[in-house]
Order: structure tokens, then C-alpha cells, then sequence
């Protein structure tokens, strides 16, 4: 989808203002030896894949060690000090007279603004309007028509929606907008202010909730992108631009990632492979902020940035406000089966009555429930025979069950696994055709990031 022409390569380095040189300055840390690999096909020992389409077992799934999905509240808010960098890229650009001189610095913001019912591909789904915003400046070469070429300050202003699924955290959606200025002694030169909507085909699910060590998921999706707004150095696409991106996704250790936040001790690092077994990007899921608490690479338009937490806000509803739960009676079952299940609501540690609400199963059904003078409400529902859109090795599917109470953004989710292989299936479907290379486990991150882009 990248025009190789000048004054694309131009405008994705004035645009972001990133690079790859980003990741060999802040090299991430030593991998967290989580586990005994053994035979896992992840390690990379095994050549013959046939070993591995095998459905997993209830009694292979260490649930207890499982992170589940959050549910955010309207005002969540996290809080990033952020890092660009884009000294090669500009020079392999051939701008003459511009330069980057250093780091570009600053803080980022995420903010739940909303969550309601919006269509996509023609269903209804429970929506999260996450807000994603910051300003980043540093010292910069630019050429100033009619003056000269100046040393200030380069600033870059970030602004953007990401709508995403509720029961799983997909990203469906995005729009962005970009301003980058350069102030230099005569004034402010404006360089851009561009604005770009992207769908994703399926939704880019980043987190298979339940996530488990060594757990490993494809995702195949379309990007489709359109552009507006106004530059004098950058001619914008007229017309809409698609991507096919071929993903896979792997939970490669867990513990704590270069944040050092002391809330996050336990999170979980995942990271995203292309085709060519490069790494493309990576974030660190930490379950007690709900949030990513370290993320490098996937900045706006694909290139690569360093973004660490640096504080939790919580919304201030979730002390004032009854708190709902789903507790399953089995994580995991066979398809097509009877599932039971309850929905709990407490408010300050006691059980609270009269609650009602739905329980949205995602793939397959809406169950609406009260809750009883114990505070909870028993659901059965069948597993169904659904795939989701991100096929692995290690189950037939994932769904997101969410408790919502009625006309708030109070809700409780866990997540059911459909036991199976939906790969082997489909390995089994296409003769064994599809080819899906091990990755070995045993590279040191740097080695990792020396491959990226």
C-alpha cells in the first residue's frame, strides 16, 4: 500500500515523525524465563507440524495462569510518556537541509469516552471509543521557503479515535489526525494536517483473551485507509488505499517490561509477526491497569515508536457504582453444548438485587437477566459452533461473554473457549497446504528488533 515515490516516503516520516532506530536506541530487556518450553512447537524444535493438529484437552489448559479480558469504564484514563525517533529515516528520505536532531518527546493520553451499540459489517456491537491523544516536540533542521534553513523545534500533535469490540478489545475502526508545525525564530512553518480513516477486516484483535504463555494466534486481516486535509510538502492519495496484512501473534514471556511500573509485574508481552517471521511490534498487557503498559512499534501509518505507562486513572463511577461479574462454571467446553454460568453484582462487598441487564454472548446470542436477593442471576446458554477470526493450534474459537447492566456502561466479561484446533482443521481441510513456520523462542529481544521492518 506504501507509494514508493518521494513524497509518500516523505510524508510518512514529516506525518509520525518515527523510526527504526527507535528500537536498537531502547533495546528491550532480557526475555522473562517463564516457562519450561520443552517440546512446545514455539521453541522451534519440531520440524513436522502434523504433531501439533491435535485438539488441546481441558486438562492441557492452565487456566489458573490465564489472563482474562478487562472491561473499562467511561473516564478510564492511562497516562505514556512517549519516544519518536527518526534521524534514518529522514536521512534515507533525501529531504535536503532536513534533519532530526533528537528525540522527539512527550506525553501520550488513552481515554474511554464512550461505549454503545455501533454496526459493523451489519451487526450490532458493544463499542468502546477509546481517545488517544498527545504532543511531541524536539530539535529539528527544517528549510524555510524565502528564509534559510533553521535548528528549532519540531512539534508533532496527535489526535484519534479507535473504535473497538467490546468482548474481545478488536480494533473495528480508526481515525486520526495529524499537525506537524515547525517553530523557528521568524514564525511557525506548517508541514501537514491530514487526517486518515481506517476499517479493519476482521477486526485486529491484539489479545486472544484468555491469554497463556507460549499461546500463539493468526490474524488476517484488510486494512482500508482514506486520506484528507492539506499539506504544501505532501501530495495525499486520492483514492482509498487497502492492505492485506497476514499476522501472527504470540505471548512470548510475562513479567515486567521496560515500564518498570510497579503495578504491572505480571503482564504479558505479545508480539506481532509477518509473514517473513519479522517482528512488526509488540505490547506488554498489564491485567491490573487493563491497558498496555509498554508498546513499541505500531505508532499511526505502521512505523515504529516507544510508549511507557506512567500512571492509572481510574473513572470515578467505579466507587459509586455496583460492580457486576461473569463467573463460569467451566472456561472451557466442546462445541455445541449447554453452558451454565452466573452473573454476580456486588456494590461496596455486598450483594446487590434487582440488577437488570443482558448478557451478550458474542458470537451467537443476547440473554437478559435479573439479578435475585443474593445479587446473582443464573444463565444457560449453548457453546454453539462458531470459529472466530483469529485461528490458532490450540482451540477451535475464543468468545467474550458480557454482563451489561441496562442503560449503563456497568459490565462484567469472561471469556469461553470452544475446545478444538481450528487451524488443524483447516490444515486438514486444505491438505495440509498452508505452510506456518515455528518461530524459535530462543532469540534475545535485541536479536528480534534487528529484523524489525
Amino acid at each position: 500500500m506504501r507509494l514508493r515515490t518521494w513524497a509518500i516516503a516523505f510524508s510518512i516520516v514529516a506525518l509520525i515523525l518515527a523510526s527504526i532506530v527507535l528500537v536498537f536506541q531502547q533495546p528491550p530487556p532480557e526475555v522473562v524465563n517463564s516457562g519450561e518450553g520443552g517440546d512446545d512447537w514455539l521453541n522451534g524444535e519440531a520440524a513436522d507440524l502434523s504433531d501439533y493438529i491435535v485438539p488441546r484437552q481441558q486438562n492441557d489448559f492452565d487456566w489458573a495462569n490465564m489472563t482474562d479480558a478487562p472491561t473499562w469504564r467511561i473516564g478510564d484514563k492511562w497516562t505514556y510518556d512517549g519516544r519518536l525517533d527518526a534521524t534514518s529515516v529522514i536521512d534515507d528520505a533525501g529531504v535536503e537541509g532536513a534533519a532530526i536532531n533528537d528525540l522527539l518527546t512527550g506525553d501520550s493520553y488513552l481515554q474511554v469516552d464512550d461505549l454503545s451499540i455501533m454496526q459493523f459489517s451489519g451487526e450490532d456491537t458493544l463499542t468502546y471509543s477509546l481517545h488517544l491523544w498527545g504532543t511531541f516536540s524536539g530539535i529539528a533542521t527544517f528549510p524555510v521557503p524565502l528564509l534559510q534553513t533553521y535548528s528549532d523545534t519540531l512539534v508533532v500533535r496527535y489526535d484519534a479515535y479507535e473504535y473497538i469490540r467490546m468482548s474481545d478489545l478488536a480494533i473495528m475502526n480508526k481515525s486520526e489526525n495529524l499537525q506537524i508545525e515547525f517553530e523557528h525564530p521568524f514564525g511557525v512553518e506548517p508541514i501537514a494536517d491530514i487526517s486518515i480513516e481506517s476499517t479493519y477486516n476482521p477486526p485486529l484483535e491484539w489479545w486472544d483473551f484468555p491469554l497463556g504463555l507460549n499461546e500463539t494466534w493468526l490474524a488476517n486481516h484488510e486494512i482500508t485507509e482514506s486520506y484528507s486535509g492539506s499539506s504544501n510538502y505532501v501530495d495525499l492519495p486520492t483514492e482509498d488505499e487497502k492492505e492485506q496484512n497476514n499476522w501472527r501473534f504470540i505471548n512470548i514471556e510475562e513479567g515486567i517490561g521496560k515500564d518498570q511500573n510497579s503495578d504491572c509485574n505480571n503482564s504479558r508481552n505479545v508480539t506481532a509477526f509477518n509473514e517473513e517471521n519479522k517482528a512488526k511490534a509488540w505490547r506488554w498487557y498489564c491485567p491490573s491497569v487493563g491497558q498496555w503498559s509498554w508498546r513499541v512499534g505500531e505508532v499511526p501509518l505502521g512505523v515504529t515508536g516507544d510508549f511507557r505507562l506512567i500512571s492509572y486513572q481510574p473513572s470515578s463511577t467505579r466507587e459509586s457504582t455496583p460492580e457486576i461479574s461473569v463467573e463460569m462454571m467451566q472456561r472451557g467446553v466442546n462445541k455445541s453444548v449447554t453452558v451454565g454460568l452466573w452473573v454476580n453484582s456486588t456494590y461496596q462487598n455486598m450483594s446487590f438485587a434487582g440488577v437488570q441487564g443482558e448478557l451478550f454472548y458474542g458470537c451467537c446470542e443476547i440473554i437478559s437477566f435479573t439479578t435475585d436477593e443474593n445479587g446473582s442471576a443464573w444463565i444457560t446458554l449453548n457453546s454453539g459452533n462458531n470459529f472466530d477470526t483469529t485461528p490458532t493450534f490450540d482451540d477451535l474459537a475464543s468468545h467474550g461473554l458480557i454482563a451489561k447492566i441496562n442503560g449503563t456502561d456497568q459490565a462484567g466479561i469472561a471469556s469461553l473457549t470452544i475446545y478444538g484446533s481450528a487451524l488443524g482443521e483447516e490444515l486438514r481441510a486444505n491438505g495440509a497446504t498452508q505452510q506456518w513456520q515455528p518461530h524459535s523462542l530462543g532469540i534475545h529481544h535485541l536479536s528480534i528488533a534487528s529484523s524489525v521492518l
